[in-house]
């Protein structure tokens, strides 16, 4: 058994095989909202043509849409990982024979990876919270004196005042923001990663780790076997649901909460198992046309 760090991701590899998912998910929704469209078309009667020539167009949109964000977030996605690698270092694997099998994942590496990458997420998305909170606070303001058509006056003084207390704390409010929620993103990022880490080393001691091909250097991932990486996918997902699930239980004690506990895992287990069974058909099927995903492993 050979212990490895994956210290690289090619991003245009990886942003490829992430442009074609997106085009074929980005296609699925086209359909399904071009039926949407269609009907009201059919039931608006004057917006028919309207409707009918959105609803022609939009699988073509979710095909355009979907390879240029899925090749975008991808090729970020290989960016912060390969700098966030490079500071704190890799995600660690053991790797058994060929073919390839990932037995373990070292669980603090992983851990740091999905904290700092959480980091930086979260940091952008409390810049944009702050950045958009002037616009919530008269949002609330507006949304308050439209709600009463009668005593106009005083809904309208509530109004201003409610509105001129929140423009007051603002500045409060948006350093908490900027503060706590990266904090949580850390926090959340590396207990997410490390529950992963530990859950999936048990499960490949029980059914296997997920096996793929490796080509020779630069290593790139030829194909992935779609059996087992189902199975630990979904295993995964079943028991992370558990957890959260059994939480919920505890916290609420609803009858609703009970049924989660057994529903909720199963839900989960068979949709990650088709799910991800399909993604490795897929890349499988692409990977020989495109080129597979194109990694380093030290």
């Amino acid at each position: 058994m050979t212990s490895v760090t994956l210290t690289r991701v090619d991003p245009i590899s990886y942003g490829k095989i992430q442009a074609v998912f997106a085009a074929i998910v980005g296609f699925a929704y086209g359909i399904f909202a071009a039926f949407i469209l269609g009907t009201l078309g059919i039931l608006g009667g004057s917006t028919m043509v309207i409707s009918g020539g959105l609803a022609i167009a939009m699988p073509f949109f979710g095909i355009i849409g979907g390879v240029i964000l899925g090749f975008i977030f991808a090729a970020i996605s290989a960016i912060v990982y390969n700098r966030v690698a490079g500071a704190i270092g890799g995600v660690t694997i053991d790797l058994g024979s060929k073919p390839t099998v990932i037995n373990s994942i070292n669980k603090m590496s992983l851990a740091k990876i999905a904290a700092v990458v959480a980091l930086i997420v979260f940091i952008v998305i409390a810049i944009i919270m702050v950045a958009a909170f002037p616009v919530i606070i008269g949002m609330i303001g507006g949304g308050i004196a439209a709600s009463s058509v009668t005593g106009q006056a005083a809904t309208t003084g509530i109004s201003s005042t409610l509105t001129s207390e929140l423009q007051g704390v603002s500045g409060t409010v948006e350093v908490l923001l900027l503060i706590i929620i990266p904090i949580v993103g850390v926090i959340g990022g590396f207990i997410y990663g490390f529950l992963y880490a530990l859950i999936y080393d048990f499960l490949a001691g029980e059914i296997g780790g997920i096996k793929f091909t490796l080509s020779a250097k630069p290593s790139t991932i030829t194909a992935v076997d779609p059996m087992s990486y189902a199975k630990m996918s979904a295993s995964i997902a079943a028991v992370i649901a558990l957890i959260t699930s059994l939480i919920d239980f505890v916290i609420h004690h609803t009858i609703i909460s009970a049924l989660s506990v057994i529903g909720i895992p199963i839900f989960d287990f068979v949709i990650g198992f088709v799910v991800t069974f399909i993604f490795a058909w897929i890349y499988n099927a692409i990977a020989p046309r495109i080129g597979g995903i194109q990694i380093v492993l030290k």
